[in-house]
């Protein structure tokens, strides 16, 4: 073998080698791109569930609040979670990648509407000022408020949010420990790669 042959062959392995590790750390680079995208989605997710849960909250306790006081300033927060809350699904449905959340999320909006046409027809009542409306306040405050409909709305509501959070977080968990792996893998890769040229 001449000089010639074995500067040769040294050359074509270790542009072989470098070859390699390039479409190698391509591969575990995109994995880890894939891997921070699911990460930031899903805090993107737990962050709008956090929104849509305290607006909701907001617009209960403005709701109590009317309803104790009749003074509508407590409405203020309820009207504003009318307004917010939608949109906020909206993201959420397309931020959410999983049928089971879809779900999840289609049972929280569900179960809002409910709610809102149980607060709603409280409200317009507790405003009518028609002579019968004191008694058919009374008569639907007995039926709905007392039976205690709005509680069992309530938490339903609260009950599906903590799935959804539970079910994001462990997903999130998940992804984490790939994420570090896929790191760990890049790491030791090249460095094996690295020695070897």
């Amino acid at each position: 073998m001449t000089i010639r042959f074995k500067l040769f062959t040294g050359i074509i392995i270790l542009i072989s080698i470098f070859a390699v590790d390039f479409f190698v750390n391509q591969r575990l680079s995109k994995d880890v791109i894939k891997n921070t995208s699911y990460l930031n989605n899903s805090e993107a997710i737990i962050r709008n569930s956090n929104i849509i849960s305290k607006l909701v909250i907001d617009m209960q306790s403005g709701l109590r609040g009317y309803l104790l006081t009749d003074q509508e300033d407590f409405l203020v927060t309820y009207y504003q979670g009318l307004k917010s809350i939608p949109p906020l699904l909206k993201e959420q449905r397309i931020l959410v990648n999983t049928f089971k959340q879809r779900e999840r999320l289609d049972s929280i909006e569900l179960l809002h509407a409910e709610w809102i046409d149980y607060s709603n027809s409280l409200i317009t009542t507790e405003k009518d000022t028609r002579p019968d409306a004191n008694a058919r306040y009374k008569e639907l405050f007995k039926k709905k408020v007392k039976s205690r409909f709005g509680k069992r709305l309530n938490d339903g509501i609260r009950d599906l949010f903590q799935d959804f959070d539970s079910y994001e977080y462990r997903r999130r968990q998940e992804r984490r420990v790939v994420l570090q792996k896929s790191i760990g893998d890049t790491r030791q890769i090249s460095l094996i790669l690295t020695i070897c040229s």
